[in-house]
């Protein structure tokens, strides 16, 4: 994995890239021995961890959502181990992605480890069982290995991808259930009716 992160060279090629990883699915009762097969793959000190702040209470669910692969490790790999289940935005996502079988975004986020607190994105994409059956939401939720993800810096991220538009283009991203505000281009007000 940490070999396709840096050959692949995400930071250069991919504006607003802050992180991609896999999340696994690990039973509660089967943790200890999920840790001696994940250092056998090459996964060394995984503790688990919780969100500073959750939501979804830890008892609530018998299965963990960890973390199990993360690059960069020099900027996030403080984030392996960690239980993203139990934040019920994320959690949310990738269950949504996982029963759809589309990827799934959690929007209004901070970057995790960024010291600018910059707001950013979340996309969960799902992982299945290799040449299994899927063509119901059961055989989604009996075949899923887990999630990889990325998180971009949704700043950086749109303005490189309008970069050729933004004389032509003045425009808002908003969350579309809250209306709440992600992104404004910087002549927006000048632009707007509103």
């Amino acid at each position: 994995f940490r070999i396709f992160a840096t050959d692949y060279e995400l930071d250069a090629r991919l504006h607003g890239f802050w992180a991609i990883g896999y999340i696994d699915i690990v039973k509660k009762s089967r943790f200890k021995e999920e840790l001696k097969s994940y250092e056998a793959d090459g996964v060394k000190n995984l503790k688990l961890q919780r969100l500073a702040v959750y939501d979804v209470p830890p008892d609530l669910h018998d299965e963990y959502f960890l973390v199990k692969l993360i690059e960069p490790e020099e900027r996030v790999g403080v984030a392996l181990g960690l239980d993203v289940g139990m934040e019920s935005r994320r959690r949310k996502a990738f269950l949504y992605a996982r029963d759809h079988g589309v990827p799934a975004i959690v929007d209004d986020i901070y970057l995790f480890r960024d010291p600018k607190r910059r707001k950013g994105i979340l996309m969960f994409v799902p992982v299945y069982e290799r040449n299994s059956l899927i063509v119901s939401i059961e055989d989604r939720k009996k075949n899923i290995l887990g999630w990889a993800f990325t998180a971009l810096k949704l700043e950086d991220f749109v303005n490189h991808a309008m970069v050729d538009q933004a004389p032509l283009l003045s425009f808002e991203i908003k969350q579309s259930v809250t209306g709440q505000l992600f992104y404004r281009s910087a002549d927006f007000q000048k632009y707007s009716n509103g």
